[in-house]
């Protein structure tokens, strides 16, 4: 490894290291606001309050439109449901024309964590305008491609 690459490894290794402090921030925070707002306080994972976020927009979904949405496994949608279930953040509904197929809608206590997901998402969202204004297009373009190779790495 040259000495750019040992410098990029270093990098990465910070870069993943604050990212884990700042999860952390950011739980501790949405912990908070949901005691706040009396939300059962639990350590939810992105899949949940992605999930969430879905149902406040979209109403009534189904396990395959999560599913498409999020990008993830039907039984990865079941397996976040479940424990959205099991503390009452979201309910099943069966439409009369068809009883068979399950569909998803936010209770009053869903309403309120998926608010709280959202207020943090948004601010998530300005901070990496703010970053990502330092950079011109082909060094954004650059970041892309690196982000991109990264991912199919891990």
């Amino acid at each position: 490894m040259n000495t750019m690459q040992k410098q990029a490894f270093q990098a990465v290794e910070q870069l993943l290291l604050k990212r884990e402090q700042n999860v952390q921030r950011q739980q501790q925070l949405a912990e908070q606001m949901a005691t706040e707002m009396e939300v059962s306080s639990h350590r939810w994972t992105i899949t949940q309050l992605h999930l969430l976020s879905i149902l406040q927009t979209q109403g009534q979904v189904n396990n395959m439109y999560l599913a498409e949405q999020l990008r993830i496994s039907r039984p990865a949608v079941t397996k976040a449901t479940a424990i959205l279930l099991k503390h009452e953040l979201i309910r099943e509904v069966r439409r009369p024309d068809n009883l068979k197929e399950v569909y998803y809608t936010l209770t009053p206590a869903g309403e309120q964590l998926a608010t709280i997901h959202e207020r943090l998402h948004n601010r998530l969202l300005e901070q990496y305008e703010q970053l990502f204004s330092q950079f011109d297009e082909s060094e954004l373009t650059t970041i892309i491609r690196f982000l991109h190779a990264w991912a199919s790495y891990i």
